[in-house]
């Protein structure tokens, strides 16, 4: 784990980045909020069940959370962060970190197919490998449509 600066931590994004992140910092003695602006952490990846396990765990290492809601303000003194505002409340810190807004792309996966496609005929000329043709074929199905989903979420919210 890297060294980080002593001090109270604000994370801004409850995706994947921010929660791990907010962990290692949790695990290195810093007091960290998590401030995300959907109502549970890991929107796009989890479940409502899976993001209330998490949320449990991260509130059992000492992380604060605050859900449904963004920050709208810093105060600085003397060109130092000394607190955000997130929602209604101020949260003293001396360190803002970013972790929001990535959008997966999925440009890559059309990419794979074409690739695939390009070998049909090596599977129909070699039947052993067709299982593991259809294996990979359905693979890329299946996380197509939920990169397509999670996309689609995304520009929803």
């Amino acid at each position: 784990l890297l060294p980080v600066e002593e001090g109270e931590a604000v994370f801004v994004g409850g995706g994947l980045v921010g929660v791990k992140t907010a962990a290692h910092f949790a695990h290195t003695g810093h007091d960290v909020t998590v401030v995300e602006k959907e109502s549970r952490l890991l929107p796009m990846a989890l479940s409502k069940r899976a993001s209330e396990s998490v949320e449990s765990h991260l509130k059992q290492l000492g992380i604060r959370l605050k859900l449904g809601c963004s920050v709208n303000d810093v105060k600085s003194e003397s060109e130092r962060l000394r607190a955000v505002l997130a929602g209604e409340e101020w949260i003293d810190c001396q360190m803002l970190l970013l972790a929001a807004g990535s959008v997966p792309d999925i440009e890559f996966l059309e990419e794979v197919f074409r690739d695939t496609q390009q070998y049909r005929h090596f599977v129909d000329e070699h039947p052993e490998f067709q299982k593991l043709y259809a294996t990979v074929a359905h693979l890329y199905d299946a996380i197509a449509k939920k990169a397509l989903d999670n996309e689609n979420k995304s520009q929803t919210s």
